[in-house]
């Protein structure tokens, strides 16, 4: 019975207590042994039993002191500070905890520092209340924290870091506005031991910040930087990525500076480089540009979406690389099937391939990727294109069936990241519109006016 219980979630062990008293004995047994304990698919607004503190309760008192990872990301709405300080008092081992979305104040999460010193992992995401001095003790009273996420918190500034430990592995600062260039400089001399760093959206890092941040953190391995980061430095601050030697993923989608020199300048630097996140930044990135990555002979992963001076060319000099196995090229006008076939008959280990939104691909893409894996072993690769808002026409699916082919027709693209230009590149065969298609209703302000006979009768009942 104790291995069957062990299945049962959160809730349904508070219903099994009330069947008898062995089951009771056992339920709090099995509860008492748990090491992980996670709220997800329990206690729904409509459920069977509300969640509260005095539920939160009954749970830490059974288990808490063994407890080593806590989950409340399905029940945040029903937490508030009350049921982080309980966390604090009842589970003194608490290694992993993730509070993303819970009314956190700077009294609670103090407290919660205090009480549980031994915290690795702390996911703290859209918890809007939490300030600087709040990060201060967590840091200072956390010593062992090795990953810490503050996703979408815009009132820190980073200054608490000079309170961080030397153990600090994986950082999210994702949206983080207000974060300042004294903050990365914080990091840089308290966190060398980084080997993935996330700070998308956080435009405020100066030049001389970055290059410090390069120069200690030598071990960095995944780098996401999209979002304007790159509005505050120049292209040339991307050649201290050479400090990297290790990096693997680089992600500086949505920066409109990124240009030709930029992606120079990232495969001289990058050499180890395997996944290059470039989308959506502009019209400045062309074929020049996207020609020097194929130095970068590791590359295995490639996101070019949404840039609008990008050709056939520049893709079938890249297919010559052969190591690429995941290409996105959503909401590209300029692309056609010439792209998708030198992709899919040079680089015999792609496993996917998203061409969203390209209106230039036909079913000549899918003939070309159905003859390239039915040379492929059983066991091999499966593909997948994603042919959403193409010109392939779904009705010809049954066609193309194969076991090694997977072709997805959502549409994945999109189109606010295409720039206007993009958008009303194409003419009326598209299905844009010209002045010239209003002509035949002459000089009526309504064009429906006189085919409406309601309005007609409206018009002379009123005069």
């Amino acid at each position: 019975m104790m291995v069957i219980f062990g299945f049962l979630g959160a809730e349904d062990l508070l219903e099994v207590e009330n069947v008898c008293r062995r089951w009771s004995s056992l339920a709090i047994r099995c509860c008492s042994s748990k090491r992980q304990l996670s709220f997800r698919n329990s206690f729904s607004v409509f459920g069977r039993r509300p969640f509260n503190n005095d539920v939160l309760k009954t749970f830490l008192k059974r288990c808490g002191s063994n407890l080593k990872s806590l989950d409340f990301t399905s029940v945040a709405n029903l937490m508030d500070y009350c049921s982080v300080e309980l966390i604090a008092h009842m589970c003194p081992n608490l290694e992993i905890v993730d509070l993303s979305g819970v009314h956190i104040t700077k009294v609670s999460l103090k407290m919660l520092a205090e009480h549980c010193p031994k915290l690795k992992r702390v996911t703290l995401q859209n918890c809007s209340h939490i300030c600087e001095k709040s990060l201060w003790w967590l840091l200072k009273k956390c010593q062992a924290i090795e990953y810490l996420d503050v996703t979408g918190n815009s009132r820190i500034t980073g200054k608490c870091f000079h309170q961080a430990g030397p153990n600090f592995s994986i950082l999210h600062l994702d949206s983080c506005f207000n974060f300042s260039s004294a903050g990365f400089e914080k990091i840089a001399q308290r966190c060398m031991r980084l080997t993935e760093l996330y700070i998308n959206g956080c435009h405020l890092i100066a030049a001389h910040s970055f290059e410090m941040l390069c120069q200690n953190c030598p071990n960095i391995v995944r780098l996401d930087m999209g979002n304007r980061v790159l509005n505050s430095m120049t292209v040339n601050s991307l050649s201290y990525l050479q400090h990297l030697s290790k990096l693997e993923s680089l992600n500086l989608s949505q920066n409109s500076s990124m240009n030709d020199d930029a992606t120079r300048i990232i495969s001289q630097s990058c050499s180890q480089l395997k996944s290059l996140d470039i989308s959506a930044c502009g019209a400045h990135v062309t074929d020049v540009g996207l020609k020097y990555l194929k130095n970068c002979i590791n590359l295995t992963k490639l996101d070019v979406s949404y840039l609008e001076n990008i050709s056939d060319d520049s893709f079938q000099a890249l297919a010559t690389l052969g190591s690429l196995e995941e290409v996105f090229c959503k909401g590209m006008m300029s692309i056609s099937d010439a792209t998708c076939v030198s992709l899919i008959n040079l680089c015999s280990g792609l496993v996917k391939l998203d061409v969203s939104g390209c209106l230039e691909v036909t079913v000549k893409s899918v003939q070309a990727a159905l003859v390239e894996v039915q040379g492929r072993p059983d066991t091999g690769p499966r593909l997948e294109l994603v042919l959403g808002g193409t010109s392939f026409a779904p009705m010809q699916l049954e066609r193309y069936a194969h076991p090694l082919l997977h072709i997805c027709t959502f549409n994945l693209c999109r189109y606010n990241l295409m720039s206007f230009d993009m958008c009303l590149e194409d003419d009326g065969e598209q299905g844009g519109f010209h002045d010239s298609d209003f002509e035949q209703f002459g000089d009526s302000d309504d064009a429906m006016f006189e085919d409406d006979p309601v309005m007609k009768f409206e018009q002379n009942w009123v005069s």
